[in-house]
């Protein structure tokens, strides 16, 4: 009997498609990212894996080099710290607002808490933002939306500038915050945002005690430009594979130093330094945590399920519960500023812990829905800290700082329930609503 070799005569579009859909119908079937090539079917053609062939790549890249998955090594990282300074621009120029807040009440004979009114219109308008962009850049493409938007933003940094009445100064930081775009990229573009609103305040400080406070919006122009330039150096991010070839409780601090403390915008300057050293070792730490917690969970059950990427947001949850109750009773007691700042810091590490944590199972369970997810993460970030900015100078002097940041770190583990419930009852949640589907324009 001749034997006669079967041949595969689909198109390697065919071949693609197939082995695209396989894998996530396979997902799907295990509610998880499946990782060991092994679980596939034999018949999964064309499965790309990493170099060593250990691990499925999740999504699985196209054969077309406008893939961002095709870019070289290179390109990515280009594309990447590209982003990841866009993303830190906006943050940064609204904590730049803090710091002007006392000389700015000092020009216009206002109180610093009427002119603290621009830094907390700006946040609110900067967490609106995403909410539009994603859909404009899911039309147009992010580069063109990005382009437009980094010279509206160049401008009104100007504007914020040049400003010489408050009610101009205000309609400028609410246009700015409209138009910051916010790229998203997990841990790496995560240390720039959470960096931002501290790295803000820390230059500004040591601008403002030997310069005009305009100086210190001169040079958010400088760096909007600079960005606006960026731009032009980067290709579109934005790539359909299924068709073949995304202030905190930090405004109000400056004030209590100011008036607990007696600082000088010079001093104030010094003490910001714990945001920049805080998100960084947040950074370290989630960064081997977030690895060897998927790593360990992959071992044990032959994927990652989204429910463990929140593993490592409790004890970072535990952490801002003992931070905020030390850093009110520093500020009820007027203990040592280090204390203050040693704190301030573990918040941060906190903080940079739990929003990595979060985006990653956020962008896990709705991985076809990325900049949506992220332009829903950015508007519910800056929203809880233009509530907490709005109300914080008020609650703290009425009820003292011990209960204030007390009730806050009440707030804070009672939030640990919320992953619970997502840990125990998440996989049923999502299978009872579906995959997400978008009709892509353009």
């Amino acid at each position: 009997m001749e034997v006669v070799e079967s041949k595969d005569e689909r198109s390697p579009a065919q071949v693609k498609e197939t082995t695209t859909v396989e894998v996530n119908e396979l997902q799907e079937a295990l509610d998880g990212y499946v990782l060991n090539p092994a679980l596939y079917p034999d018949n999964a053609h064309g499965l790309k894996t990493t170099p060593d062939g250990k691990y499925v790549l999740i999504p699985q890249p196209s054969d077309s080099p406008r893939d961002p998955l095709n870019w070289s090594p290179r390109k990515k990282a280009v594309t990447l710290a590209i982003i990841a300074y866009i993303a830190a621009l906006a943050d940064y120029t609204g904590g730049t607002a803090i710091i002007t807040v006392i000389p700015q009440a000092a020009q216009w004979q206002m109180t610093p808490a009427a002119v603290q009114r621009a830094v907390t219109g700006n946040i609110f308008a900067i967490g609106a933002c995403g909410l539009f962009v994603v859909a404009l850049a899911n039309y147009f493409g992010r580069v063109p939306v990005t382009l437009v938007f980094q010279a509206l933003f160049f401008a009104t940094c100007a504007w914020s500038a040049a400003a010489t009445t408050f009610t101009s100064y205000f309609a400028a930081r609410i246009v700015n915050g409209l138009f910051c775009s916010h790229p998203r990229a997990i841990n790496y573009v995560e240390l720039s945002i959470i960096i931002s609103p501290y790295l803000g305040p820390l230059i500004t400080a040591f601008i403002v005690s030997g310069a005009v406070w305009r100086w210190a919006f001169w040079l958010c122009t400088i760096l909007a430009g600079i960005s606006l330039a960026l731009v032009f150096f980067m290709d579109e991010t934005l790539y359909d594979r299924s068709i073949t070839d995304e202030k905190r409780l930090n405004t109000t601090v400056s004030i209590w130093l100011t008036e607990f403390y007696a600082f000088t915008p010079r001093g104030i300057g010094f003490f910001y330094f714990f945001g920049i050293i805080g998100p960084l070792i947040g950074w370290f730490i989630g960064h081997w945590m977030h690895d060897a917690v998927g790593r360990y969970y992959a071992r044990r059950y032959g994927h990652i399920d989204p429910e463990a990427r929140l593993i490592i947001a409790y004890p970072a949850t535990l952490l801002l519960f003992v931070a905020l109750l030390v850093i009110g009773y520093a500020l009820e007691h007027t203990w040592h500023y280090m204390i203050l700042a040693v704190f301030s810091s573990v918040q941060c590490i906190g903080v940079m812990i739990v929003t990595t944590a979060i985006n990653a199972y956020l962008l896990d369970c709705y991985p076809e829905g990325s900049g949506e997810v992220g332009a829903w993460i950015t508007a519910s970030r800056n929203w809880s800290g233009f509530m907490a900015t709005y109300i914080q100078i008020t609650w703290v002097t009425s009820a003292g700082p011990a209960k204030a940041f007390g009730a806050q770190a009440g707030i804070t583990v009672a939030s640990m329930l919320i992953l619970v419930v997502l840990q125990l009852y998440g996989k049923k949640m999502r299978k009872a609503q579906g995959r997400m589907v978008f009709d892509r324009i353009g």
